[in-house]
C-alpha cells in the first residue's frame, strides 16, 4: 500500500502521515467513509504541537513526531515509522 501523504498541502498539526487514537474524530476528518487502516506506529521522541498547517517537521530536530494538545491526532515525517497492518471496511 502506498500512502500519499508526501503530496498533501495541508494538515492541522503539521505535513505528514496523520494517524488518530480515536475512530470517531479519524472519521470525521477523512475524505472517504468506509474504511480504516489500523497501523503500528514508532515514535521515539513527541513534540506536542498547537494547530499549524505549515509545520514541514517538528521544530526541534530531535522529535520524530508531532502530537495534537488533545492527543488525537500524531503526525510522522519520514518513511519506514509507520506500518498498515489491518485495513477495517465499515457501514
Amino acid at each position: 500500500m502506498y500512502l500519499l501523504w508526501k503530496e498533501e498541502l495541508t494538515s492541522r498539526f503539521g505535513i505528514g502521515a496523520c494517524f488518530s487514537t480515536c475512530p470517531k474524530y479519524a472519521h470525521r476528518h477523512s475524505s472517504s467513509d468506509g474504511a480504516f487502516m489500523i497501523c503500528k506506529v514508532l515514535t521515539k521522541k513527541i513534540e506536542v504541537v498547537d494547530v499549524n498547517y505549515n509545520l514541514d517537521v517538528p521544530t526541534n530536530c530531535e522529535n520524530d513526531t508531532s502530537l495534537s494538545k488533545t492527543g488525537k491526532v500524531y503526525v510522522k515525517y519520514d518513511d519506514n515509522t509507520f506500518y498498515p497492518e489491518f485495513i477495517v471496511y465499515y457501514r
